[in-house]
Protein backbone atom coordinates (compact mmCIF):
# COMPACT_ATOMS: atom_id res chain seq x y z
CA UNK A 1 0.00 0.00 0.00
CA UNK A 2 2.81 2.45 0.67
CA UNK A 3 4.37 1.72 -2.85
CA UNK A 4 1.21 2.23 -4.31
CA UNK A 5 0.33 5.39 -2.61
CA UNK A 6 4.50 6.81 -2.92
CA UNK A 7 3.61 6.29 -7.08
CA UNK A 8 0.06 8.04 -7.02
CA UNK A 9 1.05 10.66 -5.17
CA UNK A 10 4.66 11.23 -6.09
CA UNK A 11 5.44 11.51 -1.94
CA UNK A 12 7.04 9.35 0.44
CA UNK A 13 4.78 8.00 2.47
CA UNK A 14 7.07 5.88 5.15
CA UNK A 15 3.95 4.41 7.28
CA UNK A 16 0.64 3.98 7.78
CA UNK A 17 -2.29 1.66 9.05
CA UNK A 18 -5.03 0.38 7.81
CA UNK A 19 -7.88 1.92 9.33
CA UNK A 20 -10.66 0.07 7.64
CA UNK A 21 -11.22 -2.14 4.72
CA UNK A 22 -14.48 -2.92 3.25
CA UNK A 23 -14.94 -5.87 0.56
CA UNK A 24 -17.84 -8.15 2.09
CA UNK A 25 -17.68 -11.60 0.14
CA UNK A 26 -21.51 -11.23 1.33
CA UNK A 27 -22.22 -8.90 -0.89
CA UNK A 28 -21.64 -10.39 -4.08
CA UNK A 29 -24.69 -8.81 -5.80
CA UNK A 30 -23.60 -5.06 -4.46
CA UNK A 31 -24.01 -3.44 -7.84
CA UNK A 32 -21.58 -0.44 -6.96
CA UNK A 33 -18.76 -3.37 -7.08
CA UNK A 34 -16.60 -1.28 -4.27
CA UNK A 35 -13.80 -1.61 -2.61
CA UNK A 36 -12.83 0.92 0.13
CA UNK A 37 -9.89 0.93 2.32
CA UNK A 38 -9.34 4.04 4.74
CA UNK A 39 -5.44 4.80 5.60
CA UNK A 40 -4.17 6.88 8.20
CA UNK A 41 0.24 7.96 7.81
CA UNK A 42 2.31 8.28 10.96
CA UNK A 43 2.12 11.93 9.83
CA UNK A 44 -1.74 12.06 10.70
CA UNK A 45 -2.95 12.47 6.94
CA UNK A 46 -5.76 10.32 6.23
CA UNK A 47 -6.17 9.00 2.61
CA UNK A 48 -9.48 6.75 1.25
CA UNK A 49 -8.50 4.58 -1.71
CA UNK A 50 -11.75 3.57 -3.79
CA UNK A 51 -11.97 1.45 -6.44
CA UNK A 52 -15.50 1.02 -8.44
CA UNK A 53 -15.95 -1.25 -11.42
CA UNK A 54 -19.43 0.16 -12.56
CA UNK A 55 -20.35 3.76 -13.15
CA UNK A 56 -23.22 4.54 -10.79
CA UNK A 57 -23.16 8.17 -11.94
CA UNK A 58 -23.00 9.76 -8.56
CA UNK A 59 -19.46 9.82 -7.90
CA UNK A 60 -18.17 12.93 -7.57
CA UNK A 61 -21.24 14.00 -5.40
CA UNK A 62 -20.39 10.43 -3.17
CA UNK A 63 -16.42 11.20 -2.90
CA UNK A 64 -17.53 14.75 -1.87
CA UNK A 65 -19.44 13.66 0.60
CA UNK A 66 -17.21 10.69 2.41
CA UNK A 67 -14.09 13.24 1.67
CA UNK A 68 -16.12 15.30 4.32
CA UNK A 69 -17.01 12.77 7.13
CA UNK A 70 -13.22 11.30 6.36
CA UNK A 71 -11.64 15.21 6.97
CA UNK A 72 -14.13 15.86 10.01
CA UNK A 73 -14.84 12.44 11.96
CA UNK A 74 -11.75 12.86 14.08
CA UNK A 75 -12.48 16.76 15.38
CA UNK A 76 -13.87 16.82 19.32
CA UNK A 77 -15.65 19.20 20.76
CA UNK A 78 -13.71 21.91 22.50
CA UNK A 79 -10.76 21.05 19.52
CA UNK A 80 -9.34 23.72 16.76
CA UNK A 81 -10.12 23.70 13.60
CA UNK A 82 -5.89 23.45 13.41
CA UNK A 83 -6.06 20.00 14.57
CA UNK A 84 -7.89 19.01 11.40
CA UNK A 85 -5.50 16.76 8.70
CA UNK A 86 -5.10 16.85 5.08
CA UNK A 87 -7.57 14.54 3.72
CA UNK A 88 -6.93 12.82 0.11
CA UNK A 89 -9.45 10.39 -1.59
CA UNK A 90 -7.92 8.40 -4.64
CA UNK A 91 -10.63 7.11 -6.68
CA UNK A 92 -9.88 4.19 -9.37
CA UNK A 93 -12.41 3.45 -11.67
CA UNK A 94 -13.08 0.93 -14.17
CA UNK A 95 -15.01 3.18 -16.74
CA UNK A 96 -14.16 6.79 -17.70
CA UNK A 97 -15.67 9.58 -15.46
CA UNK A 98 -14.18 12.59 -17.72
CA UNK A 99 -15.19 12.64 -21.35
CA UNK A 100 -13.97 16.22 -22.30
CA UNK A 101 -9.93 15.03 -21.62
CA UNK A 102 -7.83 12.12 -22.61
CA UNK A 103 -5.54 12.13 -19.24
CA UNK A 104 -6.20 9.45 -17.41
CA UNK A 105 -4.89 11.20 -13.86
CA UNK A 106 -6.90 13.86 -12.70
CA UNK A 107 -5.62 15.36 -9.46
CA UNK A 108 -8.25 18.25 -8.10
CA UNK A 109 -7.78 20.96 -5.15
CA UNK A 110 -9.23 23.97 -4.58
CA UNK A 111 -7.62 27.26 -6.50
CA UNK A 112 -8.08 30.72 -7.16
CA UNK A 113 -9.45 30.33 -10.74
CA UNK A 114 -8.06 33.67 -11.56
CA UNK A 115 -4.61 33.30 -10.02
CA UNK A 116 -4.28 29.25 -9.50
CA UNK A 117 -3.36 30.25 -6.28
CA UNK A 118 -3.96 27.41 -3.76
CA UNK A 119 -6.83 27.93 -0.97
CA UNK A 120 -5.28 25.07 1.03
CA UNK A 121 -3.72 22.10 0.65
CA UNK A 122 -5.88 19.92 3.41
CA UNK A 123 -8.75 19.23 0.48
CA UNK A 124 -7.22 16.30 -2.50
CA UNK A 125 -8.56 14.42 -4.91
CA UNK A 126 -7.30 12.24 -7.25
CA UNK A 127 -8.93 10.30 -9.97
CA UNK A 128 -7.50 7.30 -11.94
CA UNK A 129 -9.35 6.08 -15.31
CA UNK A 130 -8.37 2.46 -16.17
CA UNK A 131 -9.64 2.67 -19.80
CA UNK A 132 -7.74 5.47 -20.26
CA UNK A 133 -4.85 4.07 -19.35
CA UNK A 134 -5.12 1.20 -21.43
CA UNK A 135 -4.59 3.62 -24.28
CA UNK A 136 -1.34 4.80 -23.04
CA UNK A 137 1.76 3.75 -23.77
CA UNK A 138 3.33 2.77 -20.50
CA UNK A 139 6.87 4.38 -19.32
CA UNK A 140 9.36 3.88 -16.86
CA UNK A 141 6.90 5.15 -14.33
CA UNK A 142 5.92 3.76 -10.75
CA UNK A 143 2.01 4.32 -11.01
CA UNK A 144 2.57 3.33 -14.62
CA UNK A 145 3.82 -0.07 -13.07
CA UNK A 146 1.12 -0.17 -10.68
CA UNK A 147 -1.28 0.18 -13.14
CA UNK A 148 -0.25 -2.28 -15.40
CA UNK A 149 -0.47 -4.79 -12.13
CA UNK A 150 -3.29 -3.70 -11.35
CA UNK A 151 -5.05 -3.67 -14.80
CA UNK A 152 -7.34 -7.29 -15.56
CA UNK A 153 -6.47 -7.37 -19.15
CA UNK A 154 -2.80 -7.74 -18.86
CA UNK A 155 0.12 -7.82 -21.85
CA UNK A 156 2.14 -10.73 -19.93
CA UNK A 157 5.27 -9.81 -21.64
CA UNK A 158 4.85 -6.10 -19.85
CA UNK A 159 3.94 -8.03 -16.71
CA UNK A 160 7.16 -9.82 -16.41
CA UNK A 161 9.11 -6.88 -17.32
CA UNK A 162 7.47 -4.59 -14.30
CA UNK A 163 8.09 -7.26 -12.31
CA UNK A 164 11.42 -7.21 -12.52
CA UNK A 165 11.94 -4.10 -12.59
CA UNK A 166 9.62 -3.27 -9.33
CA UNK A 167 10.51 -5.50 -6.36
CA UNK A 168 7.48 -3.41 -4.73
CA UNK A 169 4.98 -4.78 -7.33
CA UNK A 170 6.51 -8.47 -7.48
CA UNK A 171 5.86 -8.78 -3.34
CA UNK A 172 1.81 -7.63 -4.21
CA UNK A 173 1.68 -10.39 -7.52
CA UNK A 174 3.16 -12.66 -4.93
CA UNK A 175 0.63 -12.29 -2.27
CA UNK A 176 -2.03 -11.88 -5.03
CA UNK A 177 -0.57 -15.86 -6.52
CA UNK A 178 -0.65 -16.83 -2.94
CA UNK A 179 -4.41 -15.76 -2.00
CA UNK A 180 -5.63 -17.14 -5.70
CA UNK A 181 -5.06 -20.34 -4.34
CA UNK A 182 -7.41 -20.22 -1.46
CA UNK A 183 -10.60 -22.30 -2.63
CA UNK A 184 -12.82 -19.65 -1.05
CA UNK A 185 -11.52 -16.65 -2.17
CA UNK A 186 -11.34 -18.40 -5.70
CA UNK A 187 -15.27 -19.23 -5.56
CA UNK A 188 -16.31 -15.44 -4.27
CA UNK A 189 -13.97 -14.30 -7.42
CA UNK A 190 -16.26 -16.60 -9.62
CA UNK A 191 -19.35 -15.83 -8.31
CA UNK A 192 -19.07 -12.16 -8.43
CA UNK A 193 -17.90 -12.60 -12.13
CA UNK A 194 -20.70 -13.92 -12.81
CA UNK A 195 -22.81 -11.86 -11.38
CA UNK A 196 -21.25 -8.82 -13.78
CA UNK A 197 -21.90 -10.98 -16.34
CA UNK A 198 -25.31 -11.25 -15.91
CA UNK A 199 -25.56 -8.12 -15.14
CA UNK A 200 -24.01 -6.44 -18.28
CA UNK A 201 -26.39 -9.21 -20.43
CA UNK A 202 -29.35 -6.97 -18.56
CA UNK A 203 -28.58 -3.70 -19.27
CA UNK A 204 -27.67 -4.38 -22.83
CA UNK A 205 -30.49 -6.35 -23.39
CA UNK A 206 -32.61 -3.27 -21.83
CA UNK A 207 -30.79 -1.12 -24.36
Amino acid sequence: MIGFLNAVLQTDVEDLYIVEEKLSKDKIDDKQGILDIKAVCSSGEKINIEVQLLNEFNMIERTLFYWSKLYTEDLKAAENYSDLHRTIAINIFGYNLFNEHQNFHSVFKIQNIDTGELLTNLLEIQCIELPKFSKTKPDNNPLHRWLLFLTEDKDQRNLMEVLKMDQLVSKADEKLRRLSADEEVIRTYQLREKYLLDLNTQVNGAR
